[in-house]
Parts: structure tokens; C-alpha cells; sequence
């Protein structure tokens, strides 16, 4: 107990900042397919200009697999090899 001239830091300091905003209760949508695709895609621009280069290996690696299969949610594919190559 304080008295009412002393302060208690605990009391005055503000709350923690949240680094995620407060959960209304819905699930976030997860990532589409898309999405995780065009993560993995590197653009670069040639040094004598010009237009812009995609570099599409990263879609056809291990861990844009994983990032596929993990933004998948509760309910994965039954055979997700199949699906990640068929939807490439």
C-alpha cells in the first residue's frame, strides 16, 4: 500500500506494447498457395537497366514446400507432395 503522495512505479509504468493486435476471435485467413509462391520468387534489376529479372528457383525448393504444407491450416492434403506439384 502507498500513500497518496508516494507513486509505485508498478502502477505508473505503462502496459507493454503488444506486438500483435488483440485476437477477435477468428482464425486468420491462411496464406493462399500464391502467396507463399510469390515469397519465394527473387526480382532483380540488370546493372545496365532494362527490365526486371525473376528468379522462380526458390518455388521448386525444400522450404517453399514447407512454407506450403505449414500455411496449410488443421486440414492438410492427403497426399501433399502430389498437391504442391500439381499446383505448381
Amino acid at each position: 500500500m502507498t500513500s497518496a503522495g508516494g507513486s509505485n512505479p508498478e502502477e505508473s509504468a505503462p502496459p507493454p506494447e503488444r506486438s500483435e493486435p488483440p485476437s477477435s476471435g477468428f482464425r486468420h485467413a491462411a496464406k493462399t498457395s500464391l502467396a507463399v509462391f510469390q515469397s519465394h520468387l527473387v526480382w532483380t534489376t540488370p546493372a545496365s537497366g532494362g527490365s526486371p529479372v525473376c528468379d522462380a528457383r526458390g518455388i521448386i525448393s525444400r522450404a517453399c514446400y514447407e512454407d506450403w504444407y505449414s500455411s496449410r491450416g488443421s486440414h492438410p492434403p492427403g497426399e501433399p507432395e502430389k498437391t504442391f506439384q500439381r499446383i505448381m
